[in-house]
């Protein structure tokens, strides 16, 4: 473990891996390491004359949305308030990849930053868990989320049509419609990247951008389900299906798991 600036707290070093026995057989013969036999297939810990170096830890335990990889190390910083700090995170155009979470005693989150390299937070030190915590609004269902603004457009709608769309109605993507079917969305990021690619706005359809490998949920999914869906998946928008259906937010997941 690596000090960090905050007298008595450190940074925490994972390994998640989904085969944690060919793990431990691998850093025991390659460092010397010792490995603590796992309670259970979910942890071990890894020490060095002694001093625990890293925790080895399945992927399903950060909540299955860990799961994009087959192995990677994770370091994970302490902060003094994990709720404002992945707020901050969200706002500064990173990615909350797993929504905070109880581990171990501490409330523990994963974010991506822009430029894409994947960073724990912890609140509570090693030695000293955090305080119990408000839940927020995570067993809620989805509904009392969702905006019933939701903005369609047709395939054939150019790229300029549609990134007037966004503009106007102050939305971060847009539906594209089929015969009164959702056949894809359009999100910033998809206009973004078309337009790095070279796309010309009046000659390229919302057809040939739009995603079609959607995430959904029903009316009545917890929040905090679907939050986990979004962050496995990377998405900032999620489609809700149902009486009270409409579209959801990463934002107002996170302020609603923080309320």
């Amino acid at each position: 473990m690596t000090p960090s600036t905050k007298p008595g707290w450190t940074a925490l070093v994972q390994l998640v891996t989904n085969d944690i026995e060919r793990s431990r057989a691998f850093y025991r013969a390659v460092l010397g390491w010792e490995l603590d036999e796992p309670g259970s297939d979910a942890e071990t810990t890894a020490s060095s004359e002694g001093e625990p170096v890293a925790t080895f830890r399945r992927a399903d335990a950060l909540g299955g949305a860990a799961e994009r990889a087959e192995a990677y190390w994770l370091t994970s910083w302490p902060v003094d308030d994990l709720d404002a700090a992945i707020t901050r995170a969200a706002t500064a155009e990173g990615t909350v990849l797993v929504p905070p979470t109880e581990i171990d005693g501490h409330r523990f989150a994963v974010v991506e930053d822009p430029a894409g390299a994947t960073v724990g937070l912890y609140e509570g030190s090693p030695t000293s868990p955090a305080e119990d915590h408000p839940a927020g609004r995570g067993d809620e269902p989805i509904s009392s989320l969702a905006s019933r603004y939701v903005i369609s457009v047709e395939g054939r709608s150019s790229l300029r049509a549609v990134v007037g769309h966004l503009v106007e109605g102050g939305v971060g993507f847009v539906v594209v419609d089929d015969d009164g079917s959702v056949a894809g969305v359009v999100s910033e990021h998809d206009i973004i990247r078309a337009i790095h690619d070279g796309a010309e706005l009046d000659e390229v359809w919302a057809t040939d951008v739009m995603s079609t490998d959607l995430v959904t949920a029903r009316d009545d999914e917890p929040v905090l389900e679907v939050a986990r869906r979004m962050a496995a998946n990377r998405v900032r928008h999620v489609l809700v299906f149902g009486d009270r259906g409409g579209v959801v937010s990463i934002r107002d997941v996170i302020e609603a798991l923080v309320a």
